[in-house]
């Protein structure tokens, strides 16, 4: 949040100088009210301290974005607001991560809610800059939508598409704020499945990269992200498609290389997955399949 308080206090001047410039950031105003009933019914095969993990819940997510006010540089303002009620949860079951919950208690929280601003300035024809709560969906740092809200990031992010044919992605944050909390917290990498020495926690996170329109039917990406003292990880994909006599030819095939960076508070991390889908399409029909594969000394295969 003190991100926006200065990034508003340094751009305030300006939209006060004439308050005509204001226009496009009433004008353009975009307003959406979500309703999300949410029911996780997930049982558990082998031995755990609860048989199942089982919650009910009701959200009601409110997103508010103004346009850019007129000038050489626009600024604006994102408000976004969730409120999320508990409509089942026994103390019997383990939590599904839809509402807050006492770790020690098993007690989900009866109801809440959050506020959260992201200022904005446009640059140029082409570029934008957002500082605040952000919800990136970036190869590495995605900001997962599975659950009664999303997860949301405290940082900065840069997007551009000056140069023709070619997006530019760069970020960086340093909380997170879990998809069943209120709080932002460290970045932690997890370790459930004991393949690190230990879970660790990190300072922050940067991405950069981007995505290259090769031609109008090939795309190609890449990106760098690195969780401080912990990993760095590197992206490449490539997304195509080609039309044929029996219809469209689809391929889309992605690769993430991960190591040990800087303190290795985690230990070693030695990481490489694969992923590729290929499939055909001819008027409303889809035929796929799909392919993935983990290696390395960390890697968890998917079974």
């Amino acid at each position: 949040m003190k991100y926006v308080i200065y990034f508003t206090g340094l751009y305030a001047p300006f939209i006060l100088i004439n308050i005509s410039y204001a226009h496009d950031f009433i004008d353009d105003i975009k307003t959406s009210i979500t309703a999300r009933n949410y029911y996780l019914d997930r049982n558990y095969t082998e031995e755990t301290p609860y048989p199942a993990a089982r919650d009910w819940a009701q959200g009601f997510i409110l997103k508010a974005q103004s346009g850019y006010t007129a000038g050489d540089v626009g600024v604006g303002l994102d408000f976004m607001a969730y409120a999320g009620f508990k409509l089942y949860g026994s103390l019997d079951y383990a939590a599904t991560g839809l509402l807050p919950v006492n770790k020690v208690t098993n007690q989900r929280a009866n109801n809440y809610g959050e506020i959260g601003l992201t200022a904005k300035a446009k640059i140029f024809e082409n570029t934008t800059v957002h500082v605040g709560i952000l919800e990136p969906k970036l190869p590495v740092l995605f900001a997962s939508p599975a659950r009664l809200f999303p997860q949301t990031y405290r940082g900065i992010q840069i997007q551009t598409s000056e140069i023709p044919n070619f997006h530019l992605n760069v970020i960086y944050v340093d909380r997170i704020n879990h998809r069943d909390s209120t709080n932002y917290e460290h970045i932690t990498l997890a370790n459930p499945n004991k393949r690190f020495n230990q879970a660790a926690e990190s300072s922050g996170m940067h991405e950069f990269g981007g995505e290259y329109k090769l031609t109008d039917k090939t795309e190609l990406s890449a990106y760098y992200a690195n969780l401080h003292d912990v990993y760095q990880q590197t992206f490449l994909g490539v997304k195509g498609k080609k039309d044929t006599q029996f219809g469209q030819l689809l391929g889309d095939m992605r690769l993430y290389i991960s190591n040990n960076e800087g303190k290795e508070l985690a230990g070693n991390i030695d990481n490489q997955h694969f992923s590729g889908i290929w499939g055909i399409h001819n008027s409303n029909h889809t035929f796929s399949i799909g392919y993935m594969q983990s290696f390395g000394e960390t890697a968890v295969s998917i079974r």
